[in-house]
This record gives C-alpha cells, structure tokens and sequence, in this order.
C-alpha cells in the first residue's frame, strides 16, 4: 500500500482513503514526521473506533475528514 513512496525522495503530503485502524496513516507519519497526511472516511464511526481502541491521533499536519472518497460522476 506504500509502495509508492519508494519511487519518491522526499514525499511532502498524501490522501488515504479509508481509514480502518489507523496504521497506515500512524505508520507514515513515525516514518514521515513532516509529510502532510490527509485521510478520508466516510463513516465517523470508524473514525472514532480508531481513536478510541487503536490510539489513532491527528497532529498539526495529519488530519481526517469524514467525507465519501469515491469520485462523483
């Protein structure tokens, strides 16, 4: 899922679409303190099972917007 990112050397910000636990957004900012990190999900709910139960946080530069990912045709 982070493949990507070996391809580039600096990596300055990135969207997630879905959140579930949290870990890959938890994982890239341990590994990327500076990137900027935007993740949506559409369900709050999911959102807040993963603050509560998986010690997901948002920080300065790591935010989540509860919103539908998919495109709109």
């Amino acid at each position: 899922m982070v493949l990507g990112l070996a391809f580039v050397e600096q990596p300055k910000r990135v969207l997630i679409v879905g959140l579930g636990g949290g870990t890959i957004p938890s994982l890239l900012r341990k590994h990327y303190p500076k990137m900027t990190i935007d993740v949506v999900d559409i369900d709050p709910d999911v959102v807040a099972v993963a603050k509560k139960y998986f010690g997901f946080h948002e920080d300065d530069a790591m935010h989540v917007r509860v919103a539908d990912g998919a495109p709109v045709h």
